[in-house]
């Protein structure tokens, strides 16, 4: 069950993480590395795969 929820979490996040390459006006604001609203919403997300990454890392290791 987890692994199934890992790989649908992959998919989710590509779409997540696509307007930073995208839309990079949206995600930056006027100031160097100032981040939106949005662009913090990615930020998170990023450190969400991090996290699903560890524990990814730890069920495959247990098998």
């Amino acid at each position: 069950m987890i692994k199934s929820g890992i790989f649908l979490m992959f998919f989710q996040m590509v779409g997540t993480l696509l307007p930073l390459t995208l839309l990079f006006e949206i995600v930056y604001g006027s100031f160097t590395f100032s981040l939106t609203l949005e662009g913090q919403y990615i930020a998170e997300n990023i450190v969400l795969i991090a996290t699903v990454i560890v524990v990814g890392s730890h069920i495959r290791d247990k098998h």
